[in-house]
C-alpha cells in the first residue's frame, strides 16, 4: 500500500467520536480478525506486524486502516461460506521501505490507540487535528496518489496480484471526483447504490438476501461494481 494525500478531518472526528460511544473492550473485540465474520476459517495463519516485502524492495508494516478494512475482508469470507478455504488469513501493509520506519508505525499504534482512550489526549487531538468538514486544499488532492497490490498466496505456493491505483487523492477526489468545476458527489458510495438498485441480480447479493437480510460488504458487488469503479477514476490490474 502507498498513499499519498491529505488527513480527513472527518475520519479523525468519527474516530474520536467512536472511542466515546462504544466501550473499549467492545471496539477491540471488533477489530479481531474475523470478529464480524459468520464463520472463520480451521487453519487461519497468523501474519507478523512488520515483514520484508521482496516485490517491493522495502519493509511493510502497519497501514492504520488495516484492521478496520481486513474486518470488512473477513466478513465477506463468511458471508461466501468460506470458499476461499480453510487457511485463508487477510493482513494489510503499508510500504515504509526501512525496517527502523516500520518498527516506528507499528510502535505508534500501539501507544496511540490507548491514549486515546484518555479525555484529555482526545482534547489534544481535536484542538490540533483536522476538525470535521476540514482536509487537504486542491493541490495536494490533485498531486495525491494511491496504490494498493493485492497479492493472493495458494496453498500449492502459487501467487498472484491485483493493482489498483488512482493518480489522484482517492479519499476525496474519487469519494467525490471534482472535474470540469462539477462535483460528481461519492463516488465510490453513489456507484455502489446504483449498483445495488439496478444490477443486484448480477452479484453475490441477489441469492445472500433470498435467505435472510444482512449487512453486506462491497466484495459482493464483485465485477459489477469494480467496471463502476473503473469508469470513476479507479484502475484494477491483474498480474498473474
Amino acid at each position: 500500500m502507498e498513499v499519498k494525500g491529505g488527513l480527513s478531518g472527518g475520519s479523525v472526528s468519527s474516530a474520536l467520536n467512536l472511542i466515546e460511544a462504544f466501550p473499549a473492550k467492545e471496539l477491540v473485540d471488533s477489530y479481531k480478525p474475523f470478529a464480524l465474520s459468520p464463520s472463520r476459517p480451521a487453519k487461519r495463519i497468523a501474519q507478523p506486524q512488520v515483514v520484508y516485502g521482496d516485490r517491493f524492495g522495502g519493509w511493510l508494516g502497519p497501514w492504520p486502516m488495516g484492521a478496520t478494512n481486513a474486518a470488512v475482508v473477513c466478513r465477506t469470507y463468511g458471508l461466501l461460506g468460506g470458499r476461499w478455504g480453510d487457511k485463508f488469513s487477510y493482513k494489510e501493509y503499508m510500504y515504509w521501505g526501512s525496517w527502523l520506519y516500520a518498527r516506528a508505525a507499528q510502535f505508534g499504534l500501539v501507544v496511540l490507540a490507548p491514549l486515546l482512550m484518555i479525555p484529555p489526549v482526545r482534547w489534544l487531538a481535536r484542538k490540533f487535528a483536522p476538525s470535521s468538514g476540514d482536509g487537504p486544499d486542491e493541490d495536494t488532492m490533485k498531486n495525491g496518489k494511491f496504490t494498493m497490490k493485492i497479492i493472493a498466496k495458494a496453498e500449492g505456493g502459487e501467487t498472484g496480484s491485483i493493482t489498483i491505483s488512482s493518480n489522484t487523492d482517492a479519499a476525496y477526489l474519487l469519494t467525490g471526483t471534482i472535474s470540469n468545476s462539477v462535483s460528481d458527489l461519492a463516488m465510490m458510495v453513489v456507484e455502489s447504490g446504483l449498483t445495488l438498485a439496478t444490477e443486484i441480480e448480477k452479484t453475490e447479493i441477489g441469492n445472500l438476501l433470498k435467505e435472510r437480510s444482512l449487512l453486506l460488504t462491497p466484495s459482493l458487488m464483485g465485477e459489477t461494481l469494480r467496471d463502476r469503479l473503473e469508469k470513476g477514476g479507479l484502475h484494477f490490474s491483474l498480474d498473474i
